[in-house]
């Protein structure tokens, strides 16, 4: 998958002339199972399966909107996209389903190019999960130069993660923290860092722990999440 400096420059949206090399180039050094989903062919989405894992990947360049468009109506995925993504989730068997995106998607946090900034096409995405009552879904993103643990509440239903893990090689974040009311204690993390996921337990008892680490692999913090905390009527 890719972000901006993937596909362009700084904070590049759909209206990029090299889009179409930038795809291209992408296909040379990435050996994907497919670029571009129905509804959706000229991304570079796609998804794969891990034994009971199963993980789709979006574009949110290719389609997206302006970030200066501020009325928070514009593309972000872009309607095909996101049917397709929505469709997958409710087909997939697995049970931990990650949806792995540039940037942050559950932050609520209208800052710098969290989709919070897209609001329509992101109600319409938490309605849809709702709606179809998805088990088993979570979000990795990235592109903050930060990391921190977001876990939106929801009336009813599950609570949804967003493991947003970043930067690696590049500058960290240096503002002040920022006010994430669903941030989970202990996981702001503003110095180099990556993460690994894990998932560990019996078929029927599934535990996926998140494990982030400095740049010379010191643990930083830890945390799993139980596959009944991801099921409608289960463990919140």
């Amino acid at each position: 998958m890719w972000d901006d400096h993937d596909y362009g420059p700084n904070d590049v949206d759909r209206s990029w002339s090299g889009k179409s090399r930038a795809r291209e180039t992408f296909q040379l050094f990435w050996a994907n199972p497919e670029y571009g989903v129905p509804g959706a062919e000229q991304a570079i989405g796609t998804s794969y399966r891990w034994g009971d894992v199963e993980v789709f990947l979006m574009d949110d360049r290719t389609y997206r909107a302006s970030n200066n468009m501020r009325a928070g109506d514009g593309d972000y995925w872009g309607a095909g996209q996101l049917r397709w993504l929505i469709g997958a989730l409710k087909s997939s068997s697995a049970t931990f389903k990650l949806v792995a995106n540039g940037g942050q998607v559950l932050s609520p946090l209208t800052n710098y190019e969290n989709m919070a900034n897209y609001g329509r096409e992101r109600g319409e995405l938490l309605a849809a999960l709702a709606q179809e009552q998805i088990d088993g879904v979570m979000f990795l993103s990235g592109d903050r130069h930060l990391t921190e643990l977001t876990k939106m509440p929801r009336l009813g239903m599950y609570a949804l993660y967003d493991a947003t893990i970043s930067p690696l090689t590049s500058k960290p974040f240096a503002e002040p923290e920022e006010p994430n009311p669903w941030r989970v204690p202990g996981t702001w993390t503003t110095m180099r860092n990556f993460a690994l996921l894990e998932v560990t337990g019996p078929r029927a008892d599934r535990v996926l722990t998140i494990t982030v680490r400095d740049q010379n692999a010191k643990i930083l913090w830890k945390h799993p999440i139980h596959q009944r905390e991801l099921r409608n009527g289960g463990a919140r």
